[in-house]
């Protein structure tokens, strides 16, 4: 088994993490490097630890290296930024928030009985733990980046269907309208009308969620267009 995953650093620079596996499984190796380097740092690790990999570097410039805290092949958590945006399928579409717009219900031009949206929030390293609707906690001194799912019928009652792909570890949640409200002012777009109070998701019941790690979820959701349906999800690359 072998993959690769890249960012770019914030020079001009190009970094590649790239993985590969014994063929009996017990062990990775993971090499690190950049094109216009002869730096590189190869690791092997138990295959079991291979998510939590505390040995590793980083390219945040040309020629230049730093090591964080933490760096697994499923968290690229290099200060420089995220690996490649997220996919979709089915009835999700990809979307860019601007100051101005709104998520209310029948705001335009986020309702639709077609489509629900994709759009990627703010990042924050944190200063304090935070604790998601999902029970987890999300950790201080980690690049953390969100990521709003918006569900928004233009008429009647609809149920849509797709999924979200990330590239990095999905590591909590929030669904619940007042949870989300407090963490609009950290992870929301500045001057965006996020529909405060009337975000409601009925889950469990007729909307249906299913996370599969590392950074994967399909989605059912019902809405009608009085109201909307939005999940905050947190992810670290």
């Amino acid at each position: 088994m072998s993959r690769k995953l890249t960012w770019r650093a914030q020079a001009a620079d190009r970094a590649t993490i790239t993985e590969s596996q014994s063929v009996d499984g017990s062990t990775d190796q993971i090499t690190m490097s950049t094109p216009t380097s002869d730096m590189s740092r190869t690791t092997n690790i138990p295959a079991v630890s291979r998510r939590r990999v505390v040995s590793a570097f980083a390219a945040t410039s040309v020629a230049t290296w730093t090591a964080p805290a933490v760096l697994s092949l499923d968290k690229v958590a290099a200060a420089v930024g995220s690996a490649t945006g997220p996919t979709v399928t089915g009835d999700a579409t990809l979307a860019t928030l601007s100051a101005g717009e709104s998520l209310r219900p029948s705001g335009i031009p986020y309702s639709s009985n077609t489509n629900f949206y994709v759009f990627e929030e703010q990042s924050a390293t944190l200063t304090s733990t935070q604790t998601t609707d999902s029970g987890d906690v999300l950790p201080t001194g980690q690049l953390i980046c969100a990521h709003l799912i918006h569900f928004s019928p233009a008429s009647g009652t609809t149920t849509l269907v797709g999924g979200v792909n990330f590239s990095g570890t999905i590591i909590g949640y929030d669904w619940q309208d007042a949870t989300l409200a407090a963490g609009d002012a950290q992870w929301g777009v500045p001057g965006v009308n996020y529909g405060v109070g009337l975000r409601r998701m009925e889950w469990p019941g007729n909307d249906t969620i299913t996370f599969t790690l590392p950074g994967s979820v399909s989605l059912s959701l019902y809405a009608a267009a009085a109201y909307v349906d939005q999940i905050r999800i947190y992810v670290v690359y």
